[in-house]
């Protein structure tokens, strides 16, 4: 009973701590400011000037921002759009090696939340066919309505434990406008060699843009981001996880903005997908995570139950917040929080052989050696516990770090401030490959080999 007291005395703490946090937008980074980065009030005056406004095209029912999302079932793909007025009859329409099919929008949800007006619609599309490629495009199939470009997308292998290669990029911590841009623009000349984007948040930083501070976040900016980004959201599956940037006072904004593969509990963000033999996990660092709490039991279970199906796999999670970072950086250095995250899911991480832990939040990019609980296991020929990987670079509106702690012994010395993205290469079963490219010329800035490791 005692021990259960102190768990539900520490749940009210971490509450308040995870409020104060998410408040403190900018944790100090101002003072560091990057290359290729102005002052943020200074970049986003426009942005402040029309918090209030919600700018609505012609009769406000022309699809927009048009994205793919991964489900945890082979053969499937989510399409998601949005629209100011709701549509009549919204549909996707579909094509592979056969006729044309369509699917009407199977959820259907409005913004109700203050300063924040539209439709969202999501389509399951089943009974996909691997390695194909689809054309589509989204719109209302009543008289008159209207529709989207075709956009086309291909699915990935059959489902099993054996790899097939492929590539996804990594990043966090975008936003709208800026480096932002090149960032995007370099990500397009790869569209055509990868498989999806993991974008592990602060997505658009819709929240330092609002009169109401955190509470609610804008809108103009956020539809701004997704209208930057639909080029490749409307390509590939564009999968994401919650900053302290995106939650606003709830999930529900980013819940029904990205259509993620999510559990049965309410408002939760955590979720798991296989491609082409390796598994994915993504959790949340923005919700509750330490013992007994909703997501811990879940991620617990589900990690256990994969390892019971693929004792050998791949393994990768990612999450925001870091488990490993030595930027000088309110987090990385003597944020209480972060003792509480790394002691409620390393152990897991641990003990289920994750092999990658990806994250952002720290503008910068590094990479760990092996670690577990600040204890070098192994190397990268033969890992003996998880590589952390820091990639908050995606264009870091509130500037790229430039200051680092001293190096940490579990640091693999690896340590660059510039915007830019990370790409993933999953070659076999047994190695997979990770190059940094940085937004001055889109030129791999680090390259390493991993090779599959068994930890106990």
């Amino acid at each position: 009973m005692m021990l259960r007291q102190s768990i539900l005395l520490l749940l009210i703490v971490v509450t308040l701590f995870l409020s104060v946090s998410n408040a403190r937008h900018s944790d100090n980074i101002n003072d560091a400011l990057g290359k290729h980065h102005k002052n943020k009030k200074d970049k986003y005056d426009d942005h402040d000037d029309r918090d209030d406004v919600i700018q609505i095209d012609g009769d406000g029912l022309e699809p927009l921002y048009v994205k793919l999302s991964l489900t945890e079932n082979p053969g499937e793909m989510m399409v998601g759009w949005f629209t100011y007025n709701i549509m009549t009859a919204p549909q996707v329409q579909y094509k592979g090696d056969t006729k044309m099919a369509t699917v009407n929008a199977h959820k259907i949800q409005q913004y109700k939340e203050k300063k924040w007006t539209g439709w969202s619609y999501s389509t399951l599309l089943t009974g996909l066919e691997p390695n194909t490629q689809y054309i589509y495009q989204v719109g209302d199939a009543s008289s008159n309505g209207k529709w989207s470009n075709t956009f086309n997308f291909t699915t990935h292998g059959a489902p099993g434990t054996k790899v097939t290669p492929f590539s996804f990029i990594a990043y966090g911590d975008m936003g709208a406008g800026g480096a932002d841009l090149i960032t995007i623009g370099y990500v397009m000349e790869y569209i055509d060699q990868i498989s999806f984007v993991l974008h592990v948040g602060d997505i658009a930083y819709a929240d330092l843009h609002s009169t109401d501070n955190f509470l609610f976040g804008n809108q103009t900016v956020w539809n701004e981001f997704m209208g930057q980004i639909e080029p490749i959201t409307s390509s590939v599956p564009y999968m994401t996880t919650p900053g302290n940037h995106d939650v606003f006072i709830d999930t529900s904004i980013y819940r029904k903005t990205f259509h993620m593969p999510t559990t049965t509990y309410s408002k939760s963000t955590w979720y798991g997908f296989d491609y082409n033999g390796v598994h994915f996990v993504s959790i949340s660092s923005e919700q509750l995570y330490i013992p007994f709490s909703d997501q811990h039991d879940w991620l617990a279970n589900h990690l256990a139950q994969f390892r019971q199906s693929n004792p050998n796999g791949w393994l990768i999670v990612y999450a925001h917040r870091p488990v490993y970072c030595s930027a000088d950086y309110t987090w990385c250095k003597d944020d209480p929080i972060r003792y509480l995250f790394t002691e409620s899911i390393e152990k897991l991480l641990y003990q289920y052989n994750v092999d990658v832990y990806i994250s952002g939040h720290s503008h910068v990019y590094e990479r760990s050696l092996p670690v577990f609980d600040k204890t070098i296991k192994g190397t990268y020929e033969d890992p003996k516990a998880t590589v952390h990987i820091v990639v908050g670079t995606g264009g870091a509106q509130e500037a790229i770090l430039s200051n680092w702690l001293p190096q940490p012994h579990w640091s693999s010395g690896v340590r660059i401030s510039s915007a830019g993205y990370g790409m993933l290469s999953v070659l076999d079963n047994n190695q997979l490959n990770f190059e940094f490219y940085g937004d001055y010329n889109n030129t791999a800035m680090d390259s390493f080999f991993m090779n599959k490791g068994t930890f106990n």
